[in-house]
């Protein structure tokens, strides 16, 4: 899969409207505005040894969890289609560091507990802690859009556990909250499908993606509608 751009950017690779391009027969990035309508495949592992994991709880540090791999189904204004990402892009487009220090017991409708310190009622704590236990997390969703209700969740443990009522919680909360994001900026390649297939993940035998366009995003950006509308306006204002 491709990796970052390396001589392209937000500033240099032009808007496209993806009903133009019916067929990607090249990598040559795109720039499109787009918004995460949900997310249909993602795995969560942590990169924290257990003393690590113990003493950023302690500290009260936001998590480190890696994201190898997540996919997306997005609306581009014209259509929808499935974005892959990994690390830092995944997490932004998870919002994973936001999140991170949200209070559980009120997102999570989870009970307080005087005898735990105020960081071990975070969301971020409790993804650490299901990752110290599980090591990797899998989520498959085998909901079709526009239905995003997570009712077709499966949730899979790397060693085999059970996962628990709360643990769920937090993954369906993962899954929903990305779909607040809003509307995105987003410079992304034509992806082969079977490069996902051939990338050591087992993906759904039936997803919506595979009847959609694939990309690989590469650069995101969180669009300012204030910014953008005067963007737009001064634009149409020099015709």
């Amino acid at each position: 899969m491709p990796g970052g751009l390396k001589d392209d950017s937000l500033s240099t690779v032009s808007f496209c409207l993806l009903s133009h391009h019916k067929h990607f027969k090249d990598c040559t990035p795109m720039r499109f505005h787009c918004r995460v309508v949900t997310v249909h495949f993602l795995v969560l592992d942590s990169c924290l040894n257990d003393s690590q994991i113990s003493e950023s709880v302690n500290q009260g540090k936001i998590p480190k969890a890696k994201v190898p791999l997540a996919g997306f189904i997005v609306d581009n204004g014209t259509s929808l289609c499935c974005c892959w990402a990994d690390d830092a892009r995944a997490e932004l487009l998870l919002r994973l560091q936001e999140i991170a220090i949200l209070d559980a017991s009120v997102n999570l409708k989870r009970s307080k507990d005087r005898n735990n310190a105020k960081i071990q009622r975070t969301l971020g704590s409790c993804l650490e802690k299901m990752l110290k236990k599980h090591k990797k997390v899998i989520v498959k969703n085998y909901g079709v859009p526009p239905d995003i209700s997570c009712r077709d969740l499966e949730l899979l443990s790397d060693v085999g556990n059970v996962l628990s009522s709360l643990e769920e919680e937090l993954l369906k909360f993962i899954v929903l909250n990305a779909c607040r994001n809003g509307t995105l900026n987003v410079i992304a390649s034509a992806l082969d499908a079977s490069a996902i297939n051939g990338s050591n993940v087992e993906l759904p035998d039936v997803y919506p993606a595979h009847n959609m366009q694939n990309f690989w995003v590469n650069e995101i950006v969180q669009v300012d509608p204030l910014e953008e509308a005067r963007r737009l306006y001064a634009s149409l204002e020099n015709r």
